[in-house]
């Protein structure tokens, strides 16, 4: 009976404590802002409870920042492709534990940093994830402290407002409304002189306890997951100045504006730029009649292309009547029951179709359909020219026996080889071929939904990292 009461006193007791043991939970600290060319210090914490399993804490950074340990106890730190990992093979026994790393920040950088991490570890056999709240430094420009402050000492601000649109360069300003108890952000972007054809993306991280929707995307595809709002561009709207918006609902009541980060990526000279967005009034200032003028324009040319097409219908149908009346007169002229003239023109005729079917199919083996795709997809270019070749017989005098998909790109018959979803695989691909061909000039082709793209942009779109 003694025996029984001691496993049950035991039991509530682990019950007592498993109720008032702390949860396990991270948190990041890091500074606010930093200045580009610079490093901050970055402070882990991680309340294990009684946890003393295997560990791991890992993070990522983007391309152009390094990390170096600073103080990690009883832990292993490595930082490798974009990754920082600190390791544990059993934790230490202190309930919490600190650990400390230094972020290298590129000079070319700018934008908000955003900072996260995943703690793993082991608890009852299983495998047991958890993940810090998003930590966002915004990345300033050298100089950028010393502009503030002389604003401070300067209130005449007209001229600073004059620069802050100046449309030779790149610029994303955000100004919220608000709408009874919902929020209106509006985006306004200065694309300057960036080439049309080339990816561009808006990412804002929204605080928890909002949903967000789109309003006006201006071409762009909008996404909200993960407390994040995205606007992805495949290539930029024909405008230099536009605007794109979104709407924050909040779960609960509430009166302050919403603390929000953001920024604007790009590409310029085949390199990945990135502009922080900053919040400034512009919805009444006067470039809104330029960015008005040109959207005006924009519906302009829409309509103008839908008249003319229509009037070019109009026109054909007419034209294919006229055409209709003459041939049909021309038949009723012209009919006659002659045999001979009957026997030449069918065997012309058939001739005739032998030689266009020969043609369609020489032309439908030079011209070779590329295969439909969707998605991010990678290939392997082996040769390019102005004259089509037929790749079923052209390319196996240089060892290569497997289809090869030809497209016109640019005034350029292209050939490539093989559909790979990572890079890395077609990286493999392109020096096999090296190896194995006598085509040591192959490079990887990128491809979104079959329309060819740069191999940077689709890295980022797929987000996959680049092997040399």
């Amino acid at each position: 009976m003694i025996k029984y009461l001691f496993y049950i006193f035991n039991f509530i007791g682990f019950l007592i404590l498993s109720l008032f043991q702390d949860p396990v939970s991270v948190s990041i600290q890091a500074p606010e802002e930093a200045t580009v060319g610079t490093s901050i210090i970055v402070q882990v914490t991680i309340n294990k409870g009684n946890i003393s399993s295997f560990a791991r804490y890992q993070q990522n950074l983007p391309i152009g920042y390094t990390a170096e340990a600073v103080n990690h106890p009883n832990g292993d730190f490595t930082f490798k492709d974009q990754r920082i990992i600190v390791g544990w093979l059993s934790l230490p026994r202190d309930s919490q534990i600190t650990f400390s790393y230094k972020i290298n920040i590129d000079p070319t950088a700018e934008g908000p940093l955003f900072l996260s991490g995943i703690f793993s570890y082991i608890e009852n056999n299983e495998r047991k994830n958890i993940e810090s709240p998003t930590v966002s430094v915004i990345i300033r420009p050298v100089g950028y402290v010393a502009q503030n402050n002389q604003q401070t000492t300067n209130p005449d601000t007209t001229q600073n407002r004059e620069a802050d649109f100046k449309l030779e360069n790149v610029f994303c300003y955000r100004q919220i409304e608000k709408n009874n108890n919902e929020f209106v952000v509006n985006l306004l972007v200065n694309t300057a002189n960036l080439p049309r054809d080339k990816f561009a993306k808006i990412q804002e991280l929204i605080p928890a306890g909002y949903t967000a929707t789109a309003i006006e995307t201006n071409e762009g595809i909008f996404s909200f997951k993960d407390n994040t709002v995205k606007f992805l561009w495949m290539s930029l709207p024909s405008q230099k100045q536009f605007i794109v918006s979104y709407k924050l609902i909040p779960n609960t009541d509430t009166g302050t504006m919403p603390d929000l980060s953001g920024s604007l990526s790009y590409i310029e000279n085949d390199a990945t730029k990135i502009k922080s967005i900053q919040n400034k009034d512009f919805l009444n200032s006067p470039l809104m009649a330029s960015v008005n003028e040109q959207k005006q324009q924009k519906n302009q040319n829409q309509i103008n292309i839908s008249n003319n097409n229509e009037t070019t219908q109009i026109n054909n149908n007419k034209n294919n009547q006229q055409n209709l009346a003459n041939k049909t007169a021309e038949t009723n002229k012209n009919n006659k029951t002659d045999k001979q003239i009957l026997a030449n023109n069918t065997t012309s005729s058939q001739n005739n179709s032998n030689k266009q079917s020969k043609q369609n199919k020489t032309t439908q083996q030079n011209q070779q359909v590329n295969f439909p795709e969707t998605g991010i997809k990678f290939r392997v270019q082996i040769a390019a020219g102005h004259k089509p070749v037929n790749p079923q017989y052209y390319f196996k005098n240089f060892n290569i026996n497997e289809p090869v998909q030809v497209e016109q790109h640019e005034g350029w018959h292209k050939y490539t080889v093989g559909s790979f979803g990572l890079y890395k695989e077609a990286r493999d691909k392109r020096v096999q071929i090296w190896q194995n061909t006598p085509i040591h000039d192959a490079f990887v082709s990128a491809y979104n939904n079959g329309t060819r793209i740069t191999v940077q942009e689709a890295l980022m779109i797929a987000n996959q990292k680049w092997i040399q």
